[in-house]
């Protein structure tokens, strides 16, 4: 191929639009961990920009297990569900639609996967299709041939344009209880993986959040994948939706271990961009034009939250400097257009929620010094305050009045990096929490956003001293 090949793949920075994603998927050690019914891990939290899509795509293609079921806001139509109600109340409800939409998919696949139809006893694979058909036909009888239905909801949830409300209950006690038990039998011998991505989008028809439904998804795949030997229901979900789940009360019970950070290290990111050099069939030194590892080096240096960092990195040289080698000094002439990147996808992530928190992760290392230990972050928002109108317009926001709450959205939604002795430690690193929970914690810039921030006293870099006073 060529070189211009690599630079097409390098271009496909969106997973859910890219149709060659098989041939640079990157597995990475959290993948690994949810992928195995042998790891209880099963709750994945990931920055804007990890690769949730990606790892959605990637276990929803199920090549390592018999049965695969994807659930997502692009499979299933946004539920309007009335009021809320305790989260418990949903739990029951949640767990047997799971079943029933497992088994539903499951007696479909077995009409035209021979080999996995052998699997099944018949006598087993019968009272599967028995049950799901009594089930279709409730559906028909209830709302006639509206096309499109799917199961998965509370009580009753389906593509109905009419939004219409009979009351039905479509899968009784009796009903789940034999279909829990046809699922039990079978995933004895049958590899089971239901995955869940953004179920926030899935259990709403407007923006707000039901927190209550949504940690009752995630109560009823940890109890489901309890009880059933090789069935895994996967949840991916962004860290503002687990910040707003920690207030429900049954949904802190989980079992910590049950919970996974999507996350990289440097040689899986720099993976991300082999692999693509690697599928167009070329020498990675022949697509930079020079030694790759250096490059390499700096562009994952200047990543927040993963692989759409990187590849937008490298995508905005070649755009500006095509014909031009790939080297850190190149790099740094389209520092200032990647910030501008690199910012607009932590605004458009949180502002909505938190306005003004994303700008003031940069204002908050603009000044005489360009980091800020956690014991004075009180201080330093205190100083912001009353020394930046910008900031000053946000003085009533929750963060703003609350110095605990600011450096705790700062270090969940990944705006920080963090100054250890042995270098910066990023919000794609896995131990990222770790090193930002220490009490002697020490925030700074994250590199990728200089471009952005006007820092007086960063000497040690030319290309950040040069935008003084900008």
């Amino acid at each position: 191929m060529s070189r211009e090949q690599f630079i097409s793949y390098v271009q496909e920075s969106d997973a859910r639009t890219d149709p060659n994603l098989d041939l640079y998927r990157v597995e990475t050690q959290a993948m690994k961990r949810l992928a195995t019914t042998a790891d209880r891990a099963f709750l994945a939290v990931g920055l804007k920009g990890v690769g949730k899509t990606a790892c959605f795509k990637s276990l929803s293609a199920g090549r390592d297990v018999d049965f695969v079921q994807a659930i997502s806001a692009g499979t299933q139509e946004p539920l309007s569900i009335e009021g809320s109600r305790p989260t418990l109340q949903f739990v029951e409800e949640i767990r047997s639609e799971l079943v029933m939409q497992a088994l539903n998919t499951l007696v479909e696949k077995l009409k035209i996967d021979k080999k996995l139809a052998k699997k099944v006893p018949d006598d087993l694979h019968q009272e599967a299709r028995v049950l799901v058909t009594n089930l279709w036909k409730r559906l028909k009888d209830a709302f006639g041939n509206l096309g499109g239905i799917t199961i998965l909801g509370c009580g009753i949830s389906f593509r109905n344009r009419q939004q219409q409300d009979t009351g039905l209950r479509l899968v009784p006690r009796d009903e789940y209880t034999r279909a829990f038990s046809i699922v039990e039998r079978l995933s004895k011998s049958i590899d089971f993986r239901i995955v869940v991505d953004d179920p926030e989008s899935v259990f709403a028809a407007d923006e707000g959040l039901n927190e209550n439904l949504v940690a009752a998804l995630a109560i009823a795949a940890h109890e489901l994948q309890t009880r059933l030997t090789n069935f895994k229901c996967i949840v991916l979900m962004k860290p503002n939706v687990l910040r707003a789940l920690r207030r429900v009360d049954e949904f802190v019970n989980l079992p910590p271990n049950g919970r996974v950070r999507l996350s990289w290290t440097d040689e899986e990111l720099k993976d991300v961009i082999r692999l693509r050099a690697k599928a167009a069939q070329i020498d990675l030194a022949t697509a930079f034009k020079a030694d790759p590892e250096p490059a390499l080096d700096a562009i994952v240096k200047d990543c927040r939250s993963g692989p759409r960092d990187a590849l937008r990195r490298l995508e905005l040289h070649f755009d500006a400097h095509l014909d031009e080698p790939v080297t850190p000094e190149t790099l740094e002439k389209t520092i200032d257009s990647y910030s501008e990147a690199c910012f607009e996808q932590m605004y458009g992530a949180y502002e909505r929620q938190y306005r003004g928190l994303s700008r003031a992760a940069i204002v908050l290392f603009e000044g005489p010094s360009a980091s800020v230990p956690k014991v004075n972050i009180r201080n330093r928002l205190d100083s912001m305050i009353g020394s930046s109108k910008e900031i000053l317009a946000f003085k009533d926001e929750s963060w703003a009045r609350d110095a605990t709450l600011f450096a705790d959205l700062l270090v969940q939604f990944g705006l920080v990096a963090i100054q250890t002795a042995n270098g910066i430690v990023l919000p794609y690193h896995a131990h990222y929490p770790e090193e930002a929970a220490r009490s002697d914690a020490v925030f700074t810039l994250i590199p990728g956003l200089r471009g952005r921030a006007n820092i007086r006293a960063a000497k040690t870099n030319p290309a950040i001293e040069r935008r003084k006073g900008r």
